[in-house]
């Protein structure tokens, strides 16, 4: 007797990971409000490799609390690829990383104190009299604190910078009399980092449009044609490195001014400072070291990014159509 084998052939279908996405429509390009798709079903949500109970359908939002950190979607063993967006906690020297959608301490509206995401340096306004008044739509349409001159800030933890430093902040420049300005000062004391005074003139005086980094109230730098007008917001980021005095301006994230300053090196005095200014300001970084290319260029994209505000970004910037990625 003989058999004829029936030439069964038995294949394994090779089982491949999940892949996430994140939602081409999302505003905020991964950011808190941001929708996260896997391409399938029956699994579960994870954030720095813990499952999060609940978590199993296709589509996730991501929140506040969770930017910054590993997301992934797991299919039984199958772990899908890693999205983990980027945040200024791990600029180096960083000393205040300030959110204007969380960290606020609000009555009536006026603010009595705003906490960073991350670094030493905060705000506080103790006298009811002298609070700024917190506006959800002030900042081309984006929230704001408004400081109008009277109304300050007194910043703890500021100290004085090293030998560099750097401000990116989302600044609404209201039209005021007889100067449109913010600054920082040391409470008067003669020898202080000053910066962001002077931001802009008015258009009566010949048109001009000043970004300045000043030292002992003597301006460190001054530019005339920048792209600033009365009214306007802008994303604004000053750099200023001593002794050499190298500077760095960016508006919308395209070069505005750089070059070395004529003024010589200063020393600042240790003590408090105070924010004032007239005008609008909304999420903002400080960091004690005069920041890379890419450093400044993700910075000026999370603060544009997280407002739902990428269109300001100059079409030439790094991170103007995908927000900054980790992973």
């Amino acid at each position: 007797m003989s058999g004829v084998g029936s030439g069964l052939v038995i294949t394994r279908r090779r089982v491949l990971p999940p892949v996430i996405t994140i939602d081409a429509e999302a505003v905020t390009g991964g950011y808190a409000g941001s929708v996260y798709h896997a391409d399938q079903p029956g699994g579960v949500w994870r954030v720095d490799g813990v499952d999060l109970p609940g978590e199993t359908a296709q589509d996730w939002e991501m929140t506040l609390a969770l930017e910054g950190r590993a997301i992934t979607y797991r299919v039984g063993d199958k772990v899908s690829n890693t999205i983990q967006m980027w945040t200024p906690k791990a600029l180096p020297g960083l000393v205040g990383a300030f959110d204007i959608r969380q960290g606020l301490y609000l009555d009536s509206l006026r603010l009595y104190g705003w906490t960073p995401i991350s670094g030493a340096m905060y705000y506080t306004q103790p006298t009811p009299a002298l609070r700024p008044l917190y506006q959800a739509t002030g900042a081309d349409g984006c929230p704001e604190i408004f400081t109008d001159f009277d109304r300050t800030l007194l910043v703890s933890n500021l100290s004085p910078a090293p030998g560099a430093r750097s401000f990116i902040g989302l600044m609404h420049f209201r039209e005021t009399d007889p100067v449109n300005w913010a600054q920082i000062y040391g409470n008067g004391r003669p020898g202080t980092w000053q910066m962001l005074k002077r931001w802009a003139f008015p258009a009566s005086v010949s048109g001009l449009r000043t970004i300045a980094v000043t030292s002992s109230n003597v301006e460190n730098i001054q530019q005339s044609g920048q792209d600033i007008v009365d009214g306007g917001t802008y994303l604004v980021t000053a750099q200023s490195a001593r002794p050499a005095g190298t500077y760095n301006f960016r508006i919308d994230g395209a070069a505005s001014a750089s070059g070395t300053s004529s003024v010589p090196a200063f020393v600042d005095d240790a003590g408090d400072y105070t924010l004032a200014s007239f005008g609008g300001l909304s999420s903002h970084v400080f960091a004690d070291s005069y920041l890379s290319a890419d450093d400044a260029a993700r910075t000026e994209a999370w603060l544009a990014w997280t407002l739902g505000d990428a269109g300001r970004l100059d079409a030439a910037q790094t991170y103007k159509t995908a927000a900054p990625r980790i992973s």
